[in-house]
This record gives C-alpha cells, sequence and structure tokens, in this order.
C-alpha cells in the first residue's frame, strides 16, 4: 500500500468523488423519501443504513489503527478570542471598544495591560 498524500491529484480526486456522493446521491435519496426538514433527515440517516452502506463503499481502513491524535495542551478559550494591548489610566481603569473596565487589584506601577 502507498501513501496518497493530500496535496496529490489522486487524494483530490477521492474527495471530489465522496463529495459528489453526498452533495448529490444524498439529496436525491431522501427526496425520493418525502423528507422536508432537518429532524426527519437525521432519523432517517440512523434508518436507513445509508451511511454505514457509504463506509463500506468508500472507507479506507487505517494501516495502524492506534490513535494519532495529540492531546490539546491549550486552553482554546485563551487562543480563540482579541487580544488587544491598552494603557491603565491613574484610576486603574481601561477603555475598550467603547467601554470603560475597572481593575479591582491593579497595582500603581501598572502601565499597559492585554484585554482578551
Amino acid at each position: 500500500m502507498t501513501l496518497i498524500k493530500a496535496r496529490s491529484p489522486q487524494a483530490k480526486g477521492r474527495v471530489e468523488r465522496s463529495n459528489a456522493v453526498m452533495q448529490d446521491r444524498l439529496v436525491k435519496e431522501m427526496r425520493l423519501a418525502g423528507i422536508t426538514g432537518i429532524d426527519q433527515a437525521n432519523m432517517w440517516l440512523e434508518a436507513s443504513g445509508y451511511l454505514p452502506q457509504l463506509d463500506d463503499r468508500l472507507g479506507v481502513a487505517a494501516v495502524d489503527p492506534l490513535d494519532a491524535h495529540r492531546p490539546l495542551v491549550v486552553q482554546l478559550a485563551d487562543v480563540l478570542c482579541v487580544k488587544e494591548t491598552r494603557s491603565v489610566g491613574l484610576d486603574a481603569c481601561v477603555q475598550w471598544r467603547g467601554r470603560v473596565l475597572q481593575m479591582l487589584d491593579a497595582p500603581g506601577s501598572l502601565r499597559e495591560v492585554e484585554v482578551w
């Protein structure tokens, strides 16, 4: 078995074929079943066996069944936020986006803070 990298035309073709199946055939199957809403679609997907059939047809077994995901080492709330540096006033207040934020325990020597 050879590794097919995601940048190769073969891998892109495999993804496009899979997407075509999901975008074209799945919609037609749902229309034939008379599905008109998301709840009906979810129930139909569970009951019809469509996804297991698709897995049997398109799925490829992993060479190594060991889960290679690395543990998350950062707090997402610390990464997925806006961070801006602001000056601290003499009254221990910071202005940010039209708001005044007052720091309760700000040392007197604090000149700048990073607002998250």
